[in-house]
């Protein structure tokens, strides 16, 4: 397992309400692309957050800690934690929040240890809303590439 799998299966153990969205999520969508890190959309609820910063200590080195409650705010931007790779975490994007898409959201089945461990990642419908509004030259491509994805289902 990977770096980015074992980061994503930890905050699926503790129960950690969030989606995976960016590359991953392309991947998952069938549009395997490289990446360099891994973005996530966490519910915004203090015991969720929390929780994320509870795991996040244990990650790396610990650059989480450095982090409150406070620092997580109901607004577009993304909090950047970098310990073997970036993570970036958003509360907020292309004005949607977790509780948006909460019916978007699909599961990746990843074998591990011989334990099947489900990871929430946005649907390609989504992930085009999410990326529609970008003007980085990977979106305008991974739009492309998922609404082809979306047309041939």
């Amino acid at each position: 397992m990977n770096a980015f799998e074992k980061l994503l299966v930890k905050l699926v153990e503790v129960d950690l309400e969030f989606a995976v969205i960016g590359g991953f999520a392309c991947a998952f969508n069938g549009w395997a692309r490289s990446t360099l890190d891994v973005d996530i959309l966490l519910k915004f609820d203090k015991q969720n957050i929390k929780l994320l910063l509870k795991t996040l200590s244990k990650w790396g080195e610990g650059a989480a800690d450095e982090l409150t409650e406070d620092d997580f705010t109901n607004e577009p931007g993304a909090i950047r934690i970098i310990e073997d790779f970036p993570l970036d975490i958003f509360i907020r994007i292309a004005n949607l929040s977790y509780n948006d898409i909460q019916d978007d959201i699909k599961y990746f089945e990843l074998t591990s240890e011989n334990n099947t461990i489900n990871i929430p990642y946005v649907n390609a419908k989504t992930l085009i809303k999410i990326k529609s509004i970008s003007h980085r030259e990977q979106d305008k491509i991974d739009v492309i590439v998922l609404k082809d994805i979306v047309n041939k289902k």
